[in-house]
């Protein structure tokens, strides 16, 4: 938009991906094979005050995905697991954080094969008087936790045995002409037949089910609200060690990568 220019701000008016395909590959412990370009520009990036680090401002509109496909692979398992997303369609009216408005938005939309198991998100577009008000609403149900804790591509403190979580998410994106954006998150979650073992395999958390409901997230503010928990049949095992500290602080990440030697 030619406003980029008055607003000194990238503002883009809609953008459309078609076929889009992504290949995510986990090399070694927190290393991928896009690492290599999270690292240009070396160390003299960090040593930019802050003063210097102005934000980017930018207000992108009709963000329209369709027919996207991204492959997850983890190198470092035995069985090389892989994990696919096919038939991504994705519909964003906006995103930014500065105050801009256009005429026509396009309606929210999230669908997509998971694993070849079908996920879908209704959305919702309010438009008011000198604003917009976009709302998505996301579910997820009987998710494995244990299988997607093991491939995670984030090393763990814990050892998940089993538990499911089932999720129900309402997001709301507000923007108008003379405020700031504003991320709201409202929703349900439940979780059921949790086992958490210390990395040694001790038990340490045994839950038959844990529900949060009436929960809300304004990410602008940095409010939490939980409402309601529920907890049934919890037993937590925690032990006092021999130098006063208690086992589950003294859980780390397995796999460390060891730290070379100093030769002085």
């Amino acid at each position: 938009s030619p406003k980029s220019v008055i607003r000194q701000a990238i503002i883009l008016r809609r953008i459309e991906l078609d076929d889009l395909f992504v290949n995510i590959e986990l090399l070694g412990r927190e290393d991928f094979n896009f690492s290599d370009f999270t690292r240009l520009g070396g160390k003299d990036s960090e040593d930019i005050t802050a003063e210097e680090k102005d934000p980017l401002y930018f207000s992108f509109n009709n963000i329209v995905l369709t027919n996207g496909s991204i492959d997850f692979t983890d190198q470092t398992s035995e069985d090389k697991t892989r994990h696919q997303i096919r038939k991504l369609d994705l519909s964003i009216p906006v995103v930014g954080n500065i105050p801009y408005l256009i005429e026509n938005y396009v309606e929210p939309k999230l669908s997509m094969l998971l694993n070849n198991a079908e996920f879908r998100a209704t959305g919702e577009l309010k438009p008011f008087k000198n604003s917009h008000e976009t709302k998505l609403s996301l579910t997820l149900d009987g998710a494995d936790l244990a299988y997607y804790a093991e491939h995670s591509p984030i090393l763990l403190p814990v050892e998940v045995r089993e538990g499911t979580l089932d999720l129900k998410i309402d997001l709301s994106y507000r923007i108008s002409e003379n405020a700031e954006p504003q991320l709201l998150f409202e929703g349900e979650m439940a979780l059921s037949d949790i086992d958490l073992r210390e990395l040694g395999g001790r038990e340490l958390l045994r839950m038959s089910a844990l529900s949060i409901a009436g929960a809300s997230f304004d990410l602008q503010q940095r409010q939490v609200n939980l409402g309601t928990i529920q907890l049934s049949n919890g037993d937590i095992k925690v032990i006092r060690l021999a130098n006063g500290r208690l086992s589950l602080l003294q859980q780390q990440p397995v796999a460390e990568r060891a730290e070379p030697e100093s030769n002085s």
